[in-house]
């Protein structure tokens, strides 16, 4: 399952089903200045600038096609304010 946080510094999630269970997988958040840097975290930022997360897994550089495809209007915020790069 894939979605969207909410508030002031929202970012994206993965979850799996583990039996009846929910288990987090991943966040998603895009860096609060730099376009097109993105942090792959094991918990919620809970409304921090994500570069203030201390759970950080790694950072990427470009958004993972399987968070374009949630069908959000959020979605297209995130992803045309991130990534507009003239190509």
């Amino acid at each position: 399952m894939r979605g969207y946080e909410y508030g002031h510094y929202p970012g994206m999630y993965k979850y799996r089903w583990n039996g009846f269970k929910i288990d987090t997988v991943e966040y998603v958040y895009a860096d609060t200045v730099v376009r097109n840097k993105y942090y792959i975290t094991s918990r919620s930022a809970n409304n921090l600038p994500p570069e203030k997360e201390s759970g950080i897994k790694r950072i990427i550089y470009k958004l993972p096609a399987e968070y374009k495809n949630i069908d959000f209007d959020y979605a297209s915020h995130i992803i045309s304010s991130h990534e507009k790069s003239g190509k």
